[in-house]
């Protein structure tokens, strides 16, 4: 732009680079009293007044922007201190924060595709190239707990990245109006709609004005019966994944369809110190939820007092209650392996627990797995990468600079998982064998649930409803 409706090289240049980037000139949005767009530049005379200077923002963000004016240059004999106008924009920011800066981090290790373990063959591959890498792993110095869980992990994993292909991305859930039929149909009405408002133009009559209002109704026709359409096949792909018995895959689907898809943040939440301060350095932001999950989990346990311990029931030592402590068995850590769930997040080893389920025949992850864990057991040296959780925080509701509108959940290696399901086991063989649990309890045990407790309630409540007798409940 350079004088009114006259443009120039360097105005070409600024229209490409708006278009490119995708923002807005906001001078061309308002207009003065007299109409047109203000000018910038009043020139030596006075009288050359040319459009030099613009205020660019987003097209996305242009709506904020209320007025653009532009104050003129005060009149002689008043030197200014320059023969370009000031320019003003009026913008609306709104009351929250602005949006976070995306944080460069390290790139992220493409992850392997789970589904792939499903097949025999994919396990096979992945367990020979696993004894492969172990061979080639493990020396003579190898002698702690520690590097031969260490070496077991990490071959494991170069195993699976190796054999195994990527994880495929996540497909963009498809429109209505984007299947081939839908969107040929849909053409096709608008054509006859668009041919009709075309010929009614110069013909105003009452046959032209009936195939204009038919057009239009066919162009409702095709929409609804897109919709419908759309909607059928959605439905269809419901019940084919739940046929399947994939529950995961099918709130996958749920999710899509709402566009709660997973999408990640593209930058670093600022949160507020314990003053207030808000924090923006990715550094003081750890530290900041260091110390704020370093008060939160940290705190002083109640005293307990020992009189209370001596009255509790004394039971007897029994060969159950010795076996307590005895060294895991391969049928243990295979049965604790088992009930590991599958597409769960790992830990800071990233090792997923479908890979310690590929053995097929032969227990070979198994029976490493089962080596380190022996010599845990016997020599009481727990791997630190067993012991150490990722803390994640879950966004609740409320400020987001503020650190108690979180939720932080601990990522445990699927690993170090496995000794404690089979403590967790034997624990519980114990109290059902020695009915040492309540009957009343029905959590966390095997063969019970509290659903069926809630059922019990609910139709102890309507028997009493029926009777025409009062029913109280009373939890401890």
């Amino acid at each position: 732009m350079y004088g009114r409706d006259e443009l120039n090289d360097n105005g070409m240049l600024l229209l490409n680079f708006a278009t490119e980037n995708r923002l807005a000139l906001t001078n061309t949005f308002f207009e003065t009293r007299k109409g047109g767009i203000w000018h910038t530049y009043n020139g030596v005379s006075g009288n050359d007044c040319k459009r030099l200077d613009y205020i660019l923002t987003r097209q996305a963000h242009h709506g904020r922007v209320s007025n653009v004016v532009v104050i003129p240059q005060p009149v002689r004999p008043v030197k200014a201190d320059s023969d370009h106008n000031m320019v003003v924009a009026t913008v609306n920011l709104g009351g929250r924060l602005a949006h976070n800066r995306a944080v460069r981090t390290k790139p992220k290790q493409k992850q392997f595709n789970r589904r792939e373990l499903q097949f025999e063959a994919a396990r096979c591959a992945v367990t020979n190239r696993f004894l492969l890498n172990l061979d080639t792993r493990l020396d003579e110095r190898t002698t702690t707990a520690a590097e031969l869980a260490t070496d077991f992990t990490n071959a494991l994993l170069d195993a699976a990245r190796t054999t195994l292909g990527e994880e495929p991305r996540r497909r963009r859930t498809q429109e209505w109006c984007e299947t081939p039929e839908t969107r040929a149909a849909l053409e096709q009405a608008l054509t006859k709609r668009r041919e009709a408002r075309r010929a009614m133009r110069g013909n105003w009559k009452s046959a032209t004005w009936r195939v204009l209002k038919a057009a239009c109704k066919g162009v409702a026709t095709a929409v609804e019966t897109g919709i419908y359409a759309h909607l059928d096949g959605y439905v269809t792909e419901l019940e084919e994944i739940y046929k399947d018995r994939d529950m995961r895959g099918l709130y996958q689907h749920l999710k899509r369809s709402v566009g709660l898809s997973g999408r990640q943040a593209g930058g670093q939440q600022f949160v507020a110190d314990e003053n207030g301060v808000l924090l923006w350095n990715r550094d003081d932001i750890l530290q900041g939820w260091a110390r704020f999950f370093s008060t939160l989990l940290n705190t002083k346990s109640p005293t307990v007092n020992p009189d209370i311990i001596e009255r509790m029931t004394q039971r007897p030592a029994t060969r159950d209650t010795q076996r307590l402590g005895d060294v895991p068995e391969l049928e243990e850590v295979a049965r604790a392996t088992k009930g590991l769930k599958n597409w769960k997040a790992p830990g800071h080893d990233s090792l997923p627990a479908e890979l310690l389920k590929i053995d097929d025949d032969e227990p070979f992850v198994l029976g490493n797995l089962h080596t380190i864990l022996v010599k845990v057991s016997n020599g009481g040296d727990i791997p630190r990468e067993w012991k150490d959780a990722t803390i994640k925080v879950l966004y609740k509701k409320g400020d987001r600079s503020n650190c108690n509108n979180y939720r932080g959940i601990s990522l445990l290696s699927h690993v170090g998982k496995v000794p404690i399901k089979i403590i967790t086991n034997r624990l519980s063989a114990i109290c059902e064998a020695n009915n040492i649990l309540p009957e009343e309890q029905c959590g966390f045990r095997p063969g019970r649930s509290t659903v069926d407790m809630l059922f019990v309630v609910r139709r102890l409540q309507q028997l009493g409803r029926r009777k025409y007798r009062s029913t109280c409940a009373s939890s401890t």
